[in-house]
């Protein structure tokens, strides 16, 4: 059987990961050769984080990834609307925050 995964970014490299984990080769098929340029950031809930601990890379993200300990809600003018303490033993998983040119690095490259 093959498998083509057709897309280049964190899903897709996400997917080809997974079935490499079992066992499978899928072919990767993407738009650009190169990672995306950019400084956009990610915030990655508890069970985003144990999705890609699962997929090997708990010690990369431990390097690359700031833990999220307080989630606040604002308004429009900056007013807070709520408060949310996280524990760093989260059932699912740590909430994160880090660059998603890392992250996609971190997928390609592993």
């Amino acid at each position: 059987m093959r498998i083509m995964i057709v897309s280049g970014g964190i899903a897709g490299l996400a997917m080809v990961r997974a079935l490499e984990q079992q066992g499978f080769g899928p072919d990767l098929i993407k738009r650009k050769a190169d990672a995306p340029q950019g400084s956009t950031g990610f915030y990655l809930p508890g069970y985003a984080a144990r999705a890609l601990h699962e997929l090997g890379l708990r010690d990369s993200l431990s390097t690359m990834a700031a833990p999220i300990e307080t989630q606040r809600i604002l308004d429009n003018r900056g007013a807070e609307l709520s408060v949310t303490r996280l524990p760093g033993n989260l059932v699912v998983g740590p909430c994160l925050a880090l660059a998603r040119e890392a992250l996609h690095a971190t997928l390609l490259n592993s």
